[in-house]
């Protein structure tokens, strides 16, 4: 099925982020998380570090949805000097996810972090393994891999879809 990438950016994916996820909770059955496992984060700017894995809450979330784990991998590394280690966490979208998910953003601001997800970010969405959504979460931007059906469906709920020129992408 020839699907095409269509993106929608700051202020539009604001906008139009419930419709959005709705749209991929129901017709999706995975989702990807990055972690970075030792992250830093801005608040009243202040800088502040965190260790996910002394992070109660985060073991307590980890423990809530790993009936749900897929798979994990990790990847580490050095990049122009600067060391790197991030984690990715493949889920079944399950009842239990979905619901998390309605009650939270996908997306977030320099001074928040996605409520209840514990340093997970940059979620994407599968369907039969193929890519549907790629959210880069501290933008806001969603890059959506639709059918012209789909994003039809889209833009009559009010979707605001970026003006750039699309690249033919196929589901494989």
């Amino acid at each position: 099925m020839k699907t095409r990438r269509y993106t929608i950016s700051f202020k539009n994916a604001g906008k139009s982020e419930r419709i959005i996820k709705n749209f991929l909770l129901n017709r999706t059955d995975k989702i990807r998380f990055t972690l970075t496992p030792y992250y830093t984060e801005w608040i009243n700017f202040k800088r502040i570090k965190y260790d996910q894995y002394k992070n109660s809450g985060f073991i307590k979330f980890l423990k809530l949805i790993e009936k749900d784990l897929i798979n994990k991998k990790t990847k580490k590394g050095k990049l122009f000097g600067f060391r790197y280690h991030y984690e990715y966490y493949a889920y079944k979208l399950s009842k239990r996810l979905k619901s998390i998910l309605n009650k939270t953003r996908l997306t977030f601001t320099i001074n928040n972090k996605i409520k209840g997800f514990y340093g997970f970010y940059d979620p994407c969405f599968y369907r039969k393994n193929k890519i549907t959504a790629k959210i880069i979460s501290h933008e806001p931007m969603f890059l959506l891999y639709l059918t012209k059906k789909e994003k039809k469906i889209l833009e009559e709920k009010g979707v605001i879809f970026d003006g750039n020129k699309i690249k033919i992408a196929r589901r494989k």
